[in-house]
């Protein structure tokens, strides 16, 4: 029960991106039509992660994000690819979808027009206005891994598609997205530094914490 309140506490704090990105003493950049930005996530004033993303050209709200977790200096090299679904179908079984692999097709839209097949993992479903938010876990890799991956490609089409076990059909009405890729690289160096710094603030407060107590 607590595990599933943690889980929609963070993604309702992404969904409402405004209200908690929003502390002055960390990074906060201001929306730019299909250009990449870096945000720390802060939820109950303490910062959650970095997160790098740009917002869908099909469903505006459904961004691309990364997230780069503040654990520790080693962590912050490596991202997590997330998106979500937006959809209106309201199938009431929709929160089975929870931890299945549904299949999708990462395309490439603008250079060569490669089509990769994949799974992705369900990680969370919420009720949201009218319809439900679906995330979608696209796999955490290591940042330059990412920029590899993603490199030479202006922009890319991820399409959730119909399988065996779960037909995308029966739970999306726009099972597609587009995002811009222009600028990723330099947005996971800017979320790399930010990560970077958080972990520092984080290791001087604590050594001043142990410090203070030592003389106590």
């Amino acid at each position: 029960m607590i595990k599933n309140y943690i889980f929609k506490i963070f993604f309702l704090s992404v969904i409402f991106s405004n209200s908690v990105f929003a502390e002055t003493k960390y990074l906060t950049e201001e929306h730019i039509e299909d250009v990449w930005i870096v945000d720390v996530l802060v939820i109950d004033n303490k910062p959650e992660g970095v997160i790098a993303s740009v917002n869908g050209k099909i469903t505006h709200g459904d961004k691309l994000r990364i997230k780069v977790p503040i654990d520790n200096r080693k962590y912050c090299d490596y991202g997590n690819i997330f998106t979500s679904f937006y959809t209106t179908i309201n199938n009431p079984s929709i929160n089975e979808l929870k931890g299945k692999l549904i299949p999708a097709t990462v395309k490439d839209e603008k250079v060569n027009l490669k089509t990769e097949k994949v799974n992705f993992k369900v990680i969370a479903t919420l009720k949201v206005m009218m319809g439900d938010l679906v995330f979608i876990d696209m796999g955490w890799n290591d940042i330059e891994s990412i920029k590899r991956y993603f490199e030479n490609r202006e922009q890319v089409t991820i399409e959730l598609q119909n399988g065996a076990d779960i037909k995308a059909s029966d739970y999306f009405d726009i099972p597609k997205n587009t995002f811009v890729l222009s600028g990723l690289n330099s947005a996971l160096d800017r979320a790399k530094e930010e990560c970077l710094k958080i972990v520092e603030d984080n290791e001087k407060m604590k050594s001043g914490l142990t410090k203070i107590k030592n003389e106590n």
